[in-house]
């Protein structure tokens, strides 16, 4: 489930970076400048979105998946590191267009050595959550580092039209709607076992589909040619300009 979630960011980073260091390399400035702030807007929404979805249905994703919900809370806090992780590529591909992978590379051998050390420490103290987060603050520290080198004209773009707190607000909504529903579905219907756990989960995906699309456009969290370079989006703007 990990994995699939940094397909997504993995995705988008890969198809990006030709046309990124083409940009650079022929001093188009502006033009990269705003790749690399969509590069990180699409990025971040994505598996932004992908991550609070997988931590939401994870108690019923355990059921189908094990029989019961024992370790929940240990796979979704590891489930965080679908967001990070994905982060993390979209910096090295940003900085891999200026000619920065070795300095990226090293970053992330800084956060293998931060998380050797600390996952003896965290494992004794919290057991197998420690293992989670220890994890999750090592992608956490890589991307940090990352950022750093970042233009600061490409966090202005990515900042601007408020969009951080947007981003938070639907995070925050998506989490409260899908989880919400989800629980009082399965006590109205008295859903219990895999196969009613995994009813509920493909319920649970088209609400949270339907949520981030639906709030993704009323809060206009992406340009319309931010919004083009995502399939099913782009079909769906279309045809809402056709009518």
């Amino acid at each position: 489930l990990v994995q699939l979630g940094l397909v997504v960011g993995l995705g988008f980073s890969t198809t990006s970076l030709p046309l990124m260091r083409k940009h650079f390399i022929n001093g188009e400035w502006r033009e990269w400048t705003v790749s690399a702030a969509s590069l990180l807007k699409l990025t971040m929404i994505l598996s932004g979105a992908a991550t609070v979805g997988l931590v939401a249905v994870m108690p019923w994703m355990n059921r189908t998946l094990f029989t019961d919900f024992s370790g929940t809370d240990t796979l979704q806090l590891f489930v965080i590191s679908v967001f990070f992780a994905s982060l993390v590529y979209c910096l090295h591909t940003i900085l891999l267009s200026t000619g920065k992978g070795t300095t990226t590379i090293l970053y992330i051998l800084v956060g293998l050595v931060f998380k050797s050390i600390s996952n003896q420490l965290m494992v004794k103290s919290l057991g197998i959550n420690g293992a989670s987060l220890v994890t999750v603050l090592s992608l956490m520290l890589i991307v940090i580092l990352m950022m750093q080198l970042i233009p600061k004209e490409v966090w202005k773009i990515v900042l601007s039209n408020k969009f951080l707190p947007k981003f938070v607000f639907i995070l925050v909504g998506l989490y409260a709607v899908v989880r919400g529903l989800m629980t009082i579905l399965e006590k109205v219907l008295v859903i219990s076992g895999r196969f009613g756990s995994f009813f509920l989960i493909l319920i649970g995906v088209l609400i949270g589909v339907t949520f981030f699309v639906i709030s993704a456009f009323k809060l206009q969290l992406l340009n319309d040619e931010e919004t083009t370079q995502i399939p099913f989006l782009s079909k769906i703007l279309d045809k809402t300009k056709r009518k």
